[in-house]
């Protein structure tokens, strides 16, 4: 995802809107969206306009307002509030539209999300400590983090993969974990089976969380239970879809139509699913690497490009305008990425390289072309060349240096 064309939404909007404040709150629904701008603004007549977003844009860019979506105790701060909309600085991520510009991570969403840190007793025992790009790290050894969705039935709730928890005991057959429920503010005690999570201390050494990033990847591509949709904006996994079903959604704003591609079914309120970059930040951050950027072009500032005496290894990523991928095996050529439904395909997926560019078989092609500034046939879904696009090969293992 690219948000250059945001930067001044994203910018002016607090100057001119309300109240500044700086208030600590935690995440207490299992997805909030977050937007580009006051939603009430586009959506007056929707009593919960952050709810029901498009799942990705189909008559341009500018209209599906989703940048990001929260998780359940990520605890962000609230600076700004007018009405139910609040404007909110997120610490696990950043965009930048320079290599050395202010890192930007504020966003607006639904005050309705949150709950006050000082309104949760004793808040510091059961709601983990933030990730934040300031301390460029992620491992936090009292911390247990979801792989897949999980099902809590006192709550009668469903947790995103992604979503962290106080671990009270760690076992090799699962853990214990404290759960705040927002609605009767009690604490439960919850046992986790082991293939639902990951603990800080399974995966120590650097080589393995790298190795784990790619692992989790292949997991979400190829779950039994469904595809996880391409969501614009979206960070989430909070249940497969077994049938991937749109329809296309119109709305005026600013005198302009926006059409948008809309999944159908009964789901939770705000779309599960990824973009690319949302994929990529989502699982770096469980597999605990040190990667906090949330679109293209600041991954493209922060990753270092593949040296012409280094190997491409499973976990590098190719980058071109907009738009990135995880090699995913290097000795299978397969790729993974999450393509929308305006390429005709609408999920996440694993796919052969050359279902990607056209004539590229081998990553040792790749290379080649790479090495030589060639642009690329980029290929839809029915191999239709959509673009020629310049190509960069950028090495995971370079977020570490």
């Amino acid at each position: 995802m690219s948000y250059k064309f945001l930067l001044f939404t994203l910018i002016l909007s607090p100057m001119v809107y309300g109240k500044q404040m700086s208030i600590p709150v935690v995440t207490i629904v299992p997805v909030a969206n977050l937007a580009t701008e006051p939603s009430s603004k586009r959506f007056p007549n929707d009593p919960n306009p952050y709810d029901k977003l498009g799942t990705t844009y189909k008559s341009g860019i500018d209209s599906c307002p989703r940048l990001h979506q929260l998780l359940f105790n990520e605890q962000v701060r609230i600076i700004e509030q007018n009405g139910n909309d609040v404007l909110i600085e997120v610490p696990y991520l950043y965009f930048q539209t320079s290599p050395k510009g202010h890192k930007i991570n504020r966003y607006w969403t639904d005050k309705r999300y949150f709950r006050p840190l000082k309104a949760i007793p004793q808040s510091q025992s059961c709601i983990p400590k933030p990730i934040d790009f300031n301390q460029l790290t992620t491992d936090h050894n009292n911390i247990t983090t979801l792989t897949k969705p999980f099902y809590h039935c006192p709550s009668n709730t469903t947790y995103s993969a992604g979503t962290r928890f106080i671990t009270t005991k760690h076992t090799s057959r699962g853990d214990s974990v404290l759960i705040y429920d927002p609605t009767t503010k009690q604490t439960h005690k919850a046992s986790i089976p082991a293939g639902f999570c990951i603990h800080p201390t399974e995966i120590p050494a650097q080589k393995q969380k790298e190795e784990f990033f790619v692992k989790l990847l292949k997991k979400w591509v190829h779950d039994s239970n469904g595809q996880i949709p391409y969501v614009w904006g979206g960070c989430s996994f909070n249940h497969p879809y077994a049938s991937l079903n749109y329809s296309v959604q119109d709305h005026m704003y600013k005198d302009k139509l926006h059409s948008n591609y809309t999944l159908t079914g009964h789901y939770p309120a705000c779309d599960s699913g990824f973009d690319c970059t949302g994929l990529i930040l989502r699982a770096a951050q469980i597999a605990q690497l040190p990667y906090f950027f949330k679109n293209t072009t600041t991954v493209g500032f922060r990753v270092k490009p593949l040296k012409r005496n280094e190997p491409i290894a499973s976990g590098d990523l190719i980058l071109f305008p907009g738009h990135i991928i995880v090699i995913s095996d290097v000795n299978k050529n397969l790729v993974i990425e999450a393509r929308s439904k305006y390429d005709d395909y609408g999920y996440i997926h694993e796919v052969p390289l050359n279902k990607v560019f056209r004539g590229i078989n081998t990553f040792d092609d790749l290379r080649q072309a790479y090495m030589s500034n060639l642009k690329l046939e980029r290929l839809n879904a029915h191999d239709k060349t959509i673009s020629q696009i310049p190509i960069r090969i950028l090495k995971l293992n370079s977020i570490w240096r």
